[in-house]
């Protein structure tokens, strides 16, 4: 009984054993177990550190890379705002010569209203014909690495012409391929400027003298017309003042009458007379233009000068041919009439006499005929000096015609017979001066005159009448035995 218990306890013992080494097993599984955990969160740990860091990292490069892309955003918005309103046009054109991109300006000069009108198109239809050639070799040389700059013509979509300036380079694309890159400016008005300034310099150097000066009178520039006239050299005159050519006729109330003219209308034009380098005094028709900034202030004076010596001298001649007698040089009957008819309104105004005396050399023909007619021209040409030296200034002494002169006589008295008395005067101390012997070649002539007077006062006769009258009061003088005075009566 006792060795059954013994044995029942024995096999508890080894079953509490055996449970104590199981649970000892199980104590050193779970301590396996335990440490495996704990290196499973150890390794979970870094893993998630890691991950946290490369999130970190992660969300580092994506900000980089979103600041990078606003950068990137940033600078192609500026660029495109540079290039779309930059004033000179800037061009894309790929090798087979179309144009792949160009901004608003490009689209101006081309008269074009939109991209697609131009996109895609060879570039040679829009340059002018004369210059498509020059403008193949300038792409082809570009293509191949060379930088060029040329200036040419293009026509545009709707006709229109302008003179282009272009800089063309080569760019590689991100493709590899190599394409025209040029800037272009219109300089269509600098080309009108530059023939502007060639007509400019083609008229400064014509037949007329031209002289330019600063706003303060300092001579610039004058041309080899002008040298020739003056004949002064450009280094003598320029920085002097055109003072250096007055020819002292016109007095300082004329210049400043002239330069008044200047400063009111920006021009003065007429006839003056300067003096060349050898003292030669000349008339000059000048004309004087004020040229002005943009802000209206004068900044130089151009003047034209046109030497008129030839052309006064014509005028003059031509002026004597139709007012003048040409063998005395007297004033010819329509030359008297011309200053009858401001003395008649004189006379009106200030209630003074004047006199006609109508003068007629007896027995002319006379000497005509016998001596001839040279003798006969040599009289009238005597006559005639002796009849201007006896009158006062203002009065006028013409031949009419054959051996017929008038006088007139201006500002008498206001009271006829006072005024008759100083016709009478006149006409005596006329008819004596002529009386005196005169020398024809070698011929000694004495010569009587019949002398007819009127009187005239305003408007009350007119220039025929007056002429009448006179002529037929010399008659008179004839008929009552010649070398006489008589006056007209009414």
């Amino acid at each position: 009984m006792v060795a059954d218990s013994q044995l029942e306890l024995q096999r508890k013992i080894k079953a509490l054993e055996r449970k104590n080494k199981l649970l000892e097993e199980g104590l050193h599984q779970a301590e396996r177990l335990r440490q495996m955990f704990d290196r499973m969160a150890q390794e979970l740990k870094a893993t998630q550190l890691m991950l946290i860091q490369q999130s970190e990292a992660l969300k580092e490069d994506i900000t980089e890379r979103k600041q990078v892309e606003i950068r990137l955003a940033d600078s192609e918005s500026r660029l495109r705002a540079i290039i779309e309103n930059e004033p000179e046009c800037i061009e894309i054109v790929d090798a087979e010569g179309r144009l792949v991109q160009t901004n608003p300006a490009g689209l101006k000069m081309l008269e074009a209203d939109s991209q697609e009108q131009v996109v895609g198109c060879s570039i040679l239809e829009v340059i002018a014909p004369e210059y498509r050639n020059a403008f193949t070799e300038l792409h082809k040389r570009v293509l191949v690495g060379d930088a060029i700059q040329m200036e040419y013509e293009v026509i545009g979509l709707k006709g229109g012409r302008r003179w282009l300036n272009t800089h063309a380079v080569p760019m590689k694309e991100a493709n590899g391929n190599v394409v025209h890159l040029a800037i272009t400016r219109d300089i269509s008005e600098r080309k009108q400027a530059d023939h502007q300034l060639r007509i400019a310099a083609t008229v400064f150097e014509s037949q007329q003298g031209m002289m330019v000066t600063d706003a303060n009178n300092n001579i610039l520039r004058v041309n080899r017309a002008f040298i020739g006239m003056t004949g002064y050299s450009a280094e003598e005159v320029i920085g002097k003042n055109p003072r250096l050519f007055h020819s002292g006729r016109q007095n300082q109330d004329f210049y400043a009458a002239l330069w008044e003219n200047i400063v009111n209308t920006g021009t003065w034009e007429g006839e003056i007379w300067n003096r060349r380098k050898n003292g030669e005094i000349y008339p000059d028709y000048l004309t004087i233009a004020a040229v002005k900034g943009s802000n209206g202030i004068v900044t130089h004076y151009v003047g034209t000068h046109t030497d008129i010596t030839l052309r006064k001298a014509a005028a003059e001649e031509i002026e004597r041919l139709a007012f003048y007698d040409p063998l005395t040089r007297l004033p010819n009957r329509r030359l008297l009439q011309d200053r009858l008819k401001p003395a008649l309104a004189a006379s009106q105004r200030s209630g003074r006499k004047g006199a006609l005396l109508f003068i007629d050399l007896d027995n002319f023909k006379i000497l005509n005929d016998t001596l001839g007619h040279d003798m006969g021209d040599l009289l009238l040409q005597q006559v005639a000096e002796r009849l201007s030296s006896c009158v006062r200034e203002g009065d006028t002494v013409a031949r009419l015609g054959g051996d017929e002169f008038v006088v007139m006589l201006l500002d008498l008295s206001e009271q006829p017979l006072k005024a008759t008395k100083q016709a009478e005067i006149a006409g005596n101390k006329i008819r004596t001066i002529l009386n005196q012997p005169y020398k024809l070649a070698t011929h000694d002539y004495s010569s009587t005159p019949s002398i007819g007077a009127t009187l005239f006062s305003g408007h009350e006769r007119t220039i025929g009448e007056l002429l009448k009258n006179a002529d037929m009061a010399m008659y008179q003088a004839k008929t009552s035995g010649r070398n006489a005075l008589r006056f007209f009566v009414p």
